[in-house]
């Protein structure tokens, strides 16, 4: 279960696709997107909330065999999972946003010189 961030912003971006006027079909199609979401809150109160048994943990079998992807969106079990990610620098590049955001207190020891210079 994650929260919290429920909002992301790209400072740029370009469309490119054949109702604009720069329009190139040499380039892959491409459109600019803005969703304006309201009542997050309430939707997830319309949704399953958790009653019952919090306090059961797999068993090392069960986690063997356990796939998220099969788990039905109406399932009327939920799982809560804590796990560690492998996320390489290289895969972090090819994101705009974070894969797993974290509340995180930045200290002055993991800034960049470039970053120092700024604050």
């Amino acid at each position: 279960m994650r929260g919290g961030m429920c909002f992301l912003a790209q400072r740029y971006a370009r469309a490119n696709n054949p109702y604009i006027s720069y329009y190139n079909p040499s380039e892959p199609s491409s459109y600019i997107v803005n969703l304006d979401v309201n009542n997050l809150y309430g939707f997830c109160m319309c949704e399953h909330l958790p009653v019952g048994i919090f306090a059961r943990w797999l068993s090392s079998e069960e986690i063997a065999v356990f796939d998220v992807s099969n788990i039905s969106r109406y399932s009327p079990t939920g799982y809560l999972l804590e796990v560690d990610l492998l996320y390489s620098k290289s895969a972090q590049d090819l994101h705009d946003f974070p894969l797993a955001p974290e509340h995180l207190t930045i200290k002055n020891r993991m800034l960049s010189d470039y970053q120092k210079h700024y604050c």
